[in-house]
């Protein structure tokens, strides 16, 4: 059913088909509306998302210095929660209407601990995409994109 998005995605590379086969029965779909808040700065870090469609602003604010990011079709965010930190560093809004996926991340973890051959891999595809960013952000440090109402 939901499994399409994820053959493409190299959050996925490498997985079992049976992991993925677990990861389609606890993902959920959702539609949500412009200006929907997912969550806010301080909030149980308690879902992982991917957009399927839509623009997320992820606005990371620490003393009183606001950055913002743009989310596009198949980024993931909320990723706070696969670090076991207890609660987000960073606010979620839609900023036009949107399709997620939410992976609540008790589901997600039973899941990387029963496979754990496939969940190492999946945090080692984790690891590689979010180094990626950080390289991006480092050299595109003075770059913010404009947010798109």
């Amino acid at each position: 059913m939901k499994m399409e998005l994820f053959r493409g995605h190299s959050l996925f590379v490498g997985l079992g088909e049976g992991f993925l086969a677990g990861l389609d029965a606890i993902v959920v779909k959702e539609t949500e509306d412009k200006g929907t808040i997912l969550f806010r700065t301080g909030d149980p870090a308690e879902n992982f998302y991917i957009l399927e469609e839509g623009r997320i602003c992820i606005r990371a604010e620490k003393s009183n210095h606001s950055v913002s990011f743009l989310h596009t079709a198949g980024d993931f965010f909320g990723w706070s929660c696969l670090l076991d930190r207890p609660a987000y560093s960073a606010s979620a809004e839609c900023i036009i209407p949107s399709r997620l996926i939410r992976i609540e991340k008790k589901k997600l973890d039973a899941l990387l601990t029963k496979d754990s051959l496939n969940g190492l891999q999946f945090i080692k595809n984790f690891a590689d995409i979010i180094g990626g960013r950080f390289l991006d952000t480092h050299s595109t440090q003075d770059w913010f994109p404009a947010i798109e109402t």
